[in-house]
């Protein structure tokens, strides 16, 4: 039965959250606490479809075993080629302070041809139970940007939809491959069109562009602005809560798998929207990368405003 969501992580991390009173840029800084998280978009996504309870199935590569021993521990079903080095560490330095956070973000262990061909093996053979293979995050070194516009390429020869969340030459690449949704936000999506936007209205008529390609939905995530959902069903914009953003990780990936579950599930435009910004401004006042469940997602369902 054709009813998986398959995420991948190309480049997994282990996320880093160090709180300072106040970071003094080339001065001593005290450590207020720190905390350690596995992570990386795609395992983000995982997480939250797993708080769904959604059919989730996670892949990629990894290194040492350290993202399969942690989705083994989640009970999210995986399969990952393994690389050698180690899975990168990347680094949110809060400031409490100013509420500034810093991210220094390590570049990742290499990928050769053959462990990224072994990686499409095992991805190809998930495929044919897969309803929705969500593609996000950054590419290890050794893998060239295309590589989302190739695996969407595949999907495709198994009827699979895909949810693209990347940026750069990345999301430009693999849009080209008309995915069913896109999932950038404002600034990716500015680089994407290669354009300015001052207001929605002109926000909206370039997605609309996309629309008219062939893709099947666009997201463009706005922060603390909400977001802006078009499709061929109609198009709105959905508010954010308003929350006390402790952490942005996962805010994003919180959207996309709200985003693949409205679709799954059958969800109007309308009440995707406001599944997946309430999904996103949950996972945003939470610590570290905590991310949201389904009953937080539905108590907030109602309070997101949605402008058509």
């Amino acid at each position: 039965m054709k009813n998986k969501i398959v995420t991948v992580t190309l480049n997994p991390c282990i996320d880093k959250t160090i709180t300072l009173d106040s970071f003094a840029y080339g001065g001593l800084n005290r450590v207020r606490s720190i905390r350690t998280d596995t992570g990386g978009k795609g395992i983000n996504v995982s997480k939250v479809l797993k708080n769904f309870e959604a059919d989730v199935f996670a892949c990629g590569i990894d290194a040492g075993n350290t993202i399969t021993d942690f989705l083994n521990d989640i009970k999210v079903s995986n399969d990952f080629a393994l690389t050698d080095g180690v899975v990168r560490t990347n680094y949110k330095i809060i400031d409490k302070h100013s509420h500034i956070t810093t991210e220094i973000n390590e570049q990742g262990f290499f990928v050769s041809d053959a462990i990224l061909e072994k990686f499409i093996k095992k991805l190809s053979e998930i495929l044919p139970t897969a309803e929705f293979l969500i593609l996000s995050g950054s590419v290890p070194s050794g893998v060239e940007d295309n590589i989302y516009k190739r695996l969407i390429g595949i999907a495709a020869s198994y009827d699979v939809k895909v949810i693209l969340d990347a940026d750069g030459e990345k999301l430009k690449k693999g849009t080209e491959a008309l995915p069913y949704v896109i999932k950038p936000n404002l600034f990716e999506f500015e680089q994407l069109s290669g354009k300015k936007f001052d207001n929605v209205e002109k926000i909206i008529l370039a997605a609309e562009d996309y629309i008219k390609q062939g893709v099947g939905m666009v997201v463009i995530s706005m922060g603390a602005n909400g977001a802006v959902f078009v499709s061929q069903e109609g198009k709105c914009v959905a508010k954010a809560l308003a929350v006390d953003c402790k952490s942005t990780v996962g805010a994003g990936d919180s959207m996309v798998a709200a985003i693949a579950y409205g679709l799954q599930s059958g969800f109007t435009l309308e009440k995707i929207a406001r599944f997946a910004s309430a999904a996103g401004s949950i996972t945003a006042s939470k610590d570290g990368s905590d991310v949201c469940t389904m009953n937080e997602v539905l108590n907030s369902f109602d309070f997101i405003e949605i402008i058509k």
